[in-house]
């Protein structure tokens, strides 16, 4: 056989690395018993191995390692119960055969690190993925019903049955205003706040409307923040002349507290 055909076919490699068949093994291990230059080339591959795991090595996670090394351990037993049954050897045979399977078991010590930090690696990249995915869907999922509520918005604003009543502040807050948006043949009332102090926590904005001379109740509201609807639907009305906000006892009230009339405006 030639050596150096041997040296370069790749097998001294599969070896190294634990890929090979028992047979190749067994080749291998008596190659390198008879030919020097076979036994060295080995051991160079082994210690350029060993180079290339120290240079590259990463942390695996601690399970890993753990279930690695416990086998191991097992492999480590179960090879010197066989060794103790051998009756006797040739010393040499038996130390090639030593060095061998301690080749065989680093070999596959790192291909069980590389397969379980590979594996951890596409875990986590997984995750990020599908987390990363789920905030895109969260994220379009809020534009939508921020553009559906646009859309409800701007028909109230543009329907030609609307009247639009400007109310402006009165005594009480003279740079306050509100705007109510109001269909006269559906009776929906809407109103959108211009600008109105906040209120303290225990109270709350209502909304009036003048009929037949007589305050009528339409509720009670918040004042919302930028990215909420500019406009609250509030309770229909028939027949009003003049629409008025106050300042309640928060759930509201029967009857309008009017030295806390903030903004008001007639028909």
């Amino acid at each position: 056989m030639d050596i150096k055909e041997y040296i370069e076919s790749g097998k001294l490699e599969n070896y190294v690395l634990g890929i090979c068949t028992p047979e190749e093994r067994q080749e291998a291990e008596c190659m390198a018993r008879i030919f020097p230059e076979v036994r060295h080339e080995l051991e160079s591959i082994q210690a350029s191995m060993e180079q290339y795991i120290l240079a590259n090595k990463v942390e695996p996670p601690a399970s890993v390692k753990s279930k690695i090394f416990d086998a191991i351990e097992a492999e480590e037993k179960a090879s010197s119960k066989a060794e103790a049954k051998i009756l006797s050897m040739p010393s040499e045979p038996r130390a090639e055969s030593g060095m061998g399977m301690k080749l065989l078991l680093a070999a596959s010590v790192v291909l069980a690190l590389m397969c379980g930090y590979v594996a951890y690696n596409q875990q986590q990249k997984n995750k990020s993925l599908v987390a990363e995915i789920n905030s895109l869907k969260d994220s379009q999922q809020e534009l939508n019903n921020r553009f559906t509520k646009a859309n409800e918005q701007l028909a109230v604003i543009s329907n030609p049955n609307s009247t639009h009543i400007i109310m402006k502040g009165t005594a009480v807050s003279p740079q306050s205003v509100a705007t109510i948006y109001w269909n006269k043949e559906s009776k929906d009332v809407y109103i959108a706040v211009n600008s109105l102090p906040k209120p303290p926590e225990d109270k709350q904005y209502q909304l009036w409307g003048i009929v037949n001379g007589k305050p009528v109740d339409l509720g009670v509201f918040n004042i919302l923040s930028p990215s909420d609807s500019i406009l609250q639907k509030m309770k229909s009305v028939e027949g009003a002349t003049t629409f008025a906000v106050t300042l309640e006892k928060a759930g509201g009230s029967s009857t309008p507290t009017l030295d806390q009339m903030y903004v008001a405006g007639n028909i």
